[in-house]
């Protein structure tokens, strides 16, 4: 008994109250075959005609690509790869000749394209588009920014070398082989001057067809390629010096001196680079490269060099919007457009882009500066005496 009492007569138990927050609804499910449906594969094949004489420099690089929606394209990749086999170098940088397959239907060549060709598939028309560029210093830099370029289109991040060397594969032509790559991502609307619907399905919007834009650099700390297959008569990817160029379509570089800011380090060379340096802070890093380019076409275009570096970024600009972004800059006594780029914040890993360019000469000179966000940012005021630092020697010839 009195053991019960003892313990009724304790304490009563304090009641708490607390808030707990309510359980998050359930995300839909992911319509798979939806997601499938609406991207894109682009598939591009590169075929080097070297220089009949390499002293002599020249050489020219041909780019064949396809841009196609949704599943089921194993059809479209077969009838790739035997258009690819039957196309041979005509040399003196003519363009190529080849078979069409049954129903393709080749179309006049045009101020961006030595051809296009048209292919029917599933009740639309797709485009093959077909042009050229020069070569230009280490074959595995010349791949590494055309994929960049490309990926860029696809509104995917940078490959890694790693990366790229992965998915390469050599495809047979009929006399080598090809450099052949797959990309998946979904094409990005661009406007103004670059807008266009080249390889693009019925209904698709219409996307930059810039056929081929060199980008001026390439992604952060990129080393050579090592991946297989490299052109006929084209040193292995990852070493090696390309071709010679010269004879007109890229002429030799102009000597510059510069003055490096502080805390820049050397960064890594290549027969296109004219200067690197590489910037770290903590765990964030930016690269700076130096490049010329021949001053042709949309090479030359500030414009359309902007609006390829916005989407390496993240950003999607239109040509209004790019216009206002350019900024009046002087370089060696030139006056030249610099552009500043930054990424959305929000991003997983947030980028920016400093950059100028300037004609000098026969030549385009890209300065550019493409790393993290934060750092790009407080890298500013050193980029911009760099860039007032620069003079130039000779004409550029």
């Amino acid at each position: 008994m009195l053991v019960f009492a003892a313990l009724g007569c304790g304490e009563k138990a304090a009641i708490k109250t607390y808030e707990q927050p309510a359980t998050e609804p359930l995300r839909s499910a992911v319509d798979v075959a939806e997601v499938k449906a609406g991207t894109d594969h682009m598939l591009a094949a590169i075929v080097a005609e070297p220089a009949a004489d390499p002293k002599a420099g020249g050489g020219q690089a041909w780019f064949f690509k396809l841009v196609a929606r949704g599943e089921g394209l194993d059809p479209l990749r077969k009838s790739f790869d035997e258009f690819l086999a039957t196309v041979k170098l005509s040399g003196a940088g003519k363009p190529p000749t080849w078979t069409l397959p049954e129903g393709w239907v080749e179309k006049p060549a045009s101020a961006m394209r030595a051809a296009t060709i048209e292919i029917p598939y599933e009740g639309k028309t797709l485009e093959l588009a077909v042009s050229s560029l020069p070569l230009s210093g280490e074959w595995s830099d010349f791949v590494a920014i055309n994929v960049d370029r490309w990926v860029g289109q696809l509104q995917q991040g940078p490959l890694t070398a790693t990366e790229i060397g992965k998915l390469v594969q050599e495809k047979p032509t009929a006399d080598g082989k090809a450099t052949f790559i797959e990309l998946v991502g979904v094409m990005k609307p661009m406007s103004g001057a670059m807008a266009g619907a080249a390889g693009m399905p019925a209904g698709h919007p219409p996307i930059g067809e810039a056929e081929p834009t060199m980008p001026a650099g390439t992604s952060p700390s990129k080393p050579p390629i090592a991946a297989e297959g490299p052109p006929p008569a084209m040193p292995p990817l990852g070493g090696g010096p390309g071709p010679a160029v010269g004879g007109g379509e890229m002429p030799s570089p102009a000597k510059f001196a510069y003055q490096a800011p502080e805390g820049w380090l050397p960064g890594q060379m290549s027969a296109m680079r004219k200067a690197a340096f590489n910037v770290v802070a903590g765990d964030q890093k930016a690269e700076v490269t130096v490049m010329p380019f021949p001053a042709t076409g949309m090479m030359g275009d500030p414009m359309a060099q902007a609006q390829r570096w916005a989407g390496q970024v993240g950003l999607t600009m239109s040509a209004d919007e790019v216009k206002s972004a350019a900024k009046p800059t002087s370089i060696g006594g030139i006056a030249g457009e610099s552009f500043e780029l930054l990424g959305p914040e929000g991003a997983e890993k947030p980028m920016g882009i400093l950059a100028a360019m300037a004609k000098q000469g026969d030549q385009v000179w890209f300065f550019k500066m493409t790393g993290d966000r934060q750092l790009v940012e407080g890298q500013r005021e050193a980029f911009n005496k760099f860039i007032e630092s620069i003079k130039f020697a000779g004409d550029g010839k």
